[in-house]
């Protein structure tokens, strides 16, 4: 618990990065950032920038694959 509280008392900046995107970019542009990135997962943001979506690396995958 000590440590929960530690890292819920840290400022955003010193937290892990987050890797956001919009509706309006390509799947091409989500996969290069998180090429780019090495993340596993990006959130989609809306206009206001509030997550919407998380998108994993798997849930690309699936997509191709249904294709």
């Amino acid at each position: 618990m000590e440590f929960l509280n530690k890292i819920r008392q840290m400022s955003l900046y010193e937290r892990a990065p987050v890797f956001t995107c919009t509706g309006n970019d390509t799947l091409a542009h989500l996969v290069g950032k998180l090429c780019a990135t090495k993340a596993h997962r990006i959130f989609l943001v809306n206009e206001d920038i509030h997550p919407v979506k998380v998108v994993a690396v798997s849930d690309i995958i699936k997509t191709i694959l249904k294709s």
